[in-house]
């Protein structure tokens, strides 16, 4: 819940809140076994302490995920609970916050992110960075810089500089690499069973879905602006949007594993539109940030290996025509044969510094 929604909020229902969020937050303190006592069949990051939280679907503590992308997701859910709890005031017992969530398991979930496995979704991964981005409090757009409150419970505390910019980094990556395959956008959909009851009928199902529409947006305006120029990210934008007839019916967006939506989804989509919005302005804002993010976003469109063999070609031409002005029909003929080798040599010389998109 966000800070700013809370001081709408009458004192009553603001104490309703605290209320049923420490009875959240106590359920998820069950909910978790150390890496020592939890089931062998529970996963397990290569990088981890025996004291090392495992978090499991219920309270019960008894069903835990099988393999990285639902534990990924869970980690993530969990972080991204109690800090925006936190920094929403309310969840204010600092004892019970660390017991929740101690610095142990986010530095679980940074290992996995920074060494991903194999089996790892690159869409669970971009959860993932989602939800350490939270601790960001340098960059401006996230949760964290709108607030003035400290995530002081936790031991591996906010990011410093050099998080930042390993997050962007890691971010730039996995979106671009979302955004090069349409299929790639569709929300994440993963069934998992917990027990309910001693019978053998005793047990509910549900789903972990990943928004990831909402969630490439949110982290390229914050993370990687020039994204917004690209082509694909803003064909992205226009397929968001729904026209008013099918507002009223909670028509399911695309990329949506659904067919209709619902406030959670909605919620994440909020989010990410007013972070486009503040990205948007910042780059209006500036000549030459602007100018660059056209460049970026041509760049990405056309991949580095046509648009620089596209100078060089350019180049090779006019040399031509100053030749075909200045001199002779030999120079012309040399001019011609000039373009041809540049726009050769130069398509060769990028695609082997570079490679192409």
């Amino acid at each position: 819940m966000e800070p700013a929604v809370l001081k709408d909020l009458s004192f009553n229902l603001h104490d309703v809140s605290k209320r049923n969020v420490r009875i959240l937050m106590e359920g998820l303190a069950k909910a978790q076994r150390s890496s020592a006592d939890a089931p062998k069949e529970a996963f397990r990051p290569t990088k981890v302490t025996p004291s090392t939280p495992l978090y499991a679907f219920t309270q019960r503590a008894v069903d835990f995920p099988s393999d990285v992308n639902d534990w990924v997701f869970l980690q993530s859910s969990v972080l991204t609970t109690v800090v925006r709890c936190w920094t929403s005031q309310v969840l204010t017992d600092h004892e019970l916050a660390k017991r929740v969530l101690p610095g142990e398991s986010v530095a679980a979930l940074r290992h996995v992110l920074e060494d991903p496995p194999e089996e790892l979704d690159p869409r669970a991964r971009l959860l993932g960075l989602w939800a350490l981005s939270h601790l960001d409090r340098m960059t401006a757009g996230g949760p964290l810089s709108q607030t003035g409150i400290g995530v002081t419970f936790l031991a591996t505390g906010e990011f410093h500089s050099a998080d930042v910019r390993w997050c962007a980094g890691q971010v730039r990556g996995v979106c671009a690499a979302l955004l090069e395959r349409e299929a790639s956008l569709a929300d994440t959909s993963s069934p998992y069973y917990f027990v309910t009851g001693p019978a053998e009928a005793d047990y509910k199902s549900d789903h972990l879905v990943t928004p990831v529409v909402p969630l490439v947006l949110s982290l390229s305006a914050r993370y990687a602006p020039t994204f917004l120029s690209r082509r694909s990210v803003l064909d992205l934008l226009e397929s968001c949007v729904l026209p008013v007839e099918r507002i009223s019916v909670f028509a399911a967006r695309p990329h949506q594993l659904s067919t209709e939506d619902g406030v959670v989804n909605l919620s994440y989509y909020h989010e990410a539109s007013a972070e486009i919005s503040r990205a948007g302005e910042a780059i209006s804002g500036e000549f030459w940030t602007r100018i660059s993010g056209h460049f970026g976003g041509f760049l990405a469109d056309w991949g580095r290996l046509t648009v620089l063999a596209m100078f060089v070609l350019i180049g090779g031409i006019a040399f031509t025509v100053a030749s075909l002005v200045h001199s002779s029909a030999n120079g012309f003929l040399f001019g011609i044969f000039a373009s041809m080798l540049a726009a050769v040599v130069g398509h060769g010389l990028v695609g082997w510094l570079w490679g192409d998109r």
